[in-house]
């Protein structure tokens, strides 16, 4: 489980990596010259889709289990740093190389974007390297959109420990499409009916999602429901 988490789908990725810059090798072989690379790009997003879009979603788990390895693991952490010494890697860290996938995709679309300034106006490659970049760039939020929805779940996941219904009815905080707006403590005005009416407050917490809100007690680190 853990080394799935760690590399994900990573040696998939760098195939398809590798067969991409392998077809701009061909390319180059032609001429000198690059008249045309939208094609080549074009036709390998579909299979970029499929493999960076679970790989960058992945990649909060791994930079987290990398970590804790590095401080829980002497084994782990000697193995790496042997690893790590090697000139192959010129001084680079594991975390340099696991997040390549993430960089590689994204600067793909600055590239295609330099590209297309220097192209002449009017050239016949204009309209591939428009569709390459704006397919570039569907993964990249894709990849955007993967990461926002993971971070969403693991705060439900994580708030879902923290939450004691006590004796309300409990509703399971994930499920899909739900996600926290916003949360934080505020002040509950009670006014007592008397002659001289008084004022007090209680604190309360508030847990807003898209589709519901909780109003809880906090105590340390844990909040019991009071109102939903």
């Amino acid at each position: 489980m853990e080394h799935h988490v760690l590399f994900s789908n990573i040696s998939r990725v760098m195939a398809a990596s590798e067969k991409f810059l392998m077809a701009l090798e061909t390319r180059l072989g032609e001429s000198v010259l690059l008249s045309q690379v939208g094609d080549i790009v074009l036709q390998h997003c579909p299979q970029f889709h499929g493999l960076y879009v679970p790989y960058v979603t992945n990649m909060m788990y791994q930079e987290a289990l990398v970590n804790q390895l590095l401080q829980q693991n002497r084994d782990f952490l000697y193995s790496i740093r042997k690893l790590e010494s090697a000139p192959v890697c010129q001084r680079q860290g594991l975390k340099s190389f696991l997040i390549l996938p993430c960089q590689r995709i994204t600067r793909i679309k600055l590239i295609l974007e330099s590209i297309l300034k220097l192209t002449e106006p009017g050239s016949d490659s204009i309209l591939n390297l428009e569709k390459a970049i704006k397919a570039i760039h569907e993964i990249v939020t894709d990849c955007d959109k993967g990461v926002r929805k993971m971070k969403q779940i693991e705060e439900l996941v994580c708030l879902e420990m923290l939450l004691d219904f006590g004796k309300i009815k409990s509703v399971p905080l994930v499920v899909s499409g739900r996600f926290l707006v916003h949360q934080g403590p505020v002040r509950q005005l009670t006014v007592e009916a008397a002659y001289n009416a008084r004022l007090s407050f209680i604190s309360v917490y508030l847990h807003l999602f898209n589709d519901l809100l909780l109003i809880s007690s906090k105590k340390y680190f844990t909040y019991t429901c009071v109102a939903k």
